[in-house]
């Protein structure tokens, strides 16, 4: 039987993935954007904001170092084959120093490989462009609503994944609380 993701529309013909709520999604991003869409509601937006300062003055997830601030960080992709263009704009958190590595070896591939389509001999110079923007963009002094959005969608799985604490309880019908407390 043919079904579509609920949440990009791609049909699923065999397999994908199956969530708690019993629809089928196409892959476990889909399924876990689904279950943000349908949750995000439960997690104060004060408690958000508190853990994106923790996050944004904690160890880089990419390097584990504690080497500066920790922020939402933007990088342009760009690979051209005759009639194909692949492209991918990768938004991550990290350290400033993962992220200008990043910017250099996408920016490299893109430099070599974009070019070698139609469709990419015009993205390729747009994505260059983007990419030394984001290398000379200094940090904000507050965190990011990027980062908040990450910080919140994180918190959000957490909690959905999280064993119920009471007979018949959802996951995320469990107090916040607990979630803030396990910090």
């Amino acid at each position: 039987m043919m079904n579509s993701c609920p949440e990009c529309g791609t049909f699923v013909l065999v397999g994908g993935v199956k969530a708690e709520d019993g629809k089928s999604y196409c892959r476990r991003s889909c399924a876990d954007r689904g279950i943000v869409r349908r949750c995000a509601h439960v997690i104060p937006p004060d408690v958000v904001r508190e853990e994106a300062l923790r996050v944004r003055a904690g160890e880089c997830p990419k390097c584990h170092k504690q080497s500066g601030v920790v922020e939402s960080r933007m990088v342009h992709c760009v690979v051209g084959l005759i009639n194909v263009t692949w492209w991918h704009d990768e938004s991550f958190l990290s350290c400033r120093a993962c992220h200008r590595r990043r910017l250099v070896s996408r920016s490299i591939r893109t430099l070599l490989f974009g070019w070698l389509s139609v469709r990419g001999i015009f993205m390729t110079p747009v994505r260059l462009v983007k990419n030394v923007m984001a290398w000379r963009r200094p940090d904000p002094e507050t965190p990011s609503d990027a980062l908040i959005g990450h910080v919140h969608f994180d918190l959000v799985l957490k909690l959905a994944r999280a064993p119920a604490t009471a007979e018949g309880a959802t996951p995320a019908s469990a107090p916040t609380r607990e979630l803030v407390a396990s910090k």
